[in-house]
C-alpha cells in the first residue's frame, strides 16, 4: 500500500512538472522533449527541455526531476544535478551565473540552456541535434534539442 502511495506521489509530481514546463514555456515554443522513465533500481532522473528547438543565441529551460531508490522525489540536498551538452558553444546558467550544476529543490533542478552560433556568413555551421544529459548519484537521463543555425 505504501509503495502504491509513493508511486502515485511520484507520478503526480511528474505530471505537475510537465504541466509547469508546458505553461511556463514561450508563446511560440514547441512541445517539450521529455526522457522516458528509467528502469532498474536506484536513483532515477527524468529530464525535460522546452522548447525542443532553439535558434542561434537561443535559450531553453531544462528541468530534471530526481527520485530516490524508493521512487520518492529527493529532498532538498547539498548534492546537485550535473548537466552536460554534446554541442559546442553551449552553456548552462542558474540566475546570472554560468554553471553546469543545478541545486535540487523539491525534487527538481532547473537550469537555463543557452546556445551561441559563432559561425560566420562565409562558413555557416549546420543545424544539429544536441544531446543534453543530467546525472545524479549514478542515474542518467538525456533528451535532444535541435539547434537551428543562422544558415537555416
Amino acid at each position: 500500500m505504501r509503495y502504491q502511495r509513493n508511486n502515485k506521489s511520484a507520478l503526480l509530481l511528474l505530471i505537475l512538472m510537465l504541466v509547469g514546463v508546458l505553461v511556463g514555456g514561450c508563446g511560440e515554443s514547441s512541445d517539450p522533449e521529455v526522457s522516458s522513465w528509467p528502469s532498474g533500481n536506484g536513483y532515477k532522473v527524468i529530464l525535460a527541455v522546452t522548447p525542443d528547438s532553439i535558434e542561434r543565441k537561443g535559450t531553453a529551460t531544462v528541468i530534471a526531476t530526481v527520485f530516490d531508490p524508493e521512487g520518492k522525489p529527493v529532498a532538498d540536498e547539498e548534492d546537485a544535478v550535473m548537466f552536460t551538452a554534446s554541442a559546442a558553444d553551449t552553456t548552462f546558467e542558474v540566475g546570472t551565473s554560468e554553471t553546469n550544476v543545478g541545486n535540487i529543490i523539491g525534487g527538481t533542478s532547473q537550469i537555463a540552456f543557452k546556445w551561441e552560433d559563432d559561425s560566420d556568413d562565409d562558413a555557416p555551421a549546420a543545424s544539429e541535434l544536441c544531446t543534453i544529459t543530467a546525472s545524479y548519484r549514478g542515474a542518467i537521463a538525456s533528451v535532444q534539442i535541435l539547434l537551428i543555425s543562422k544558415s537555416y
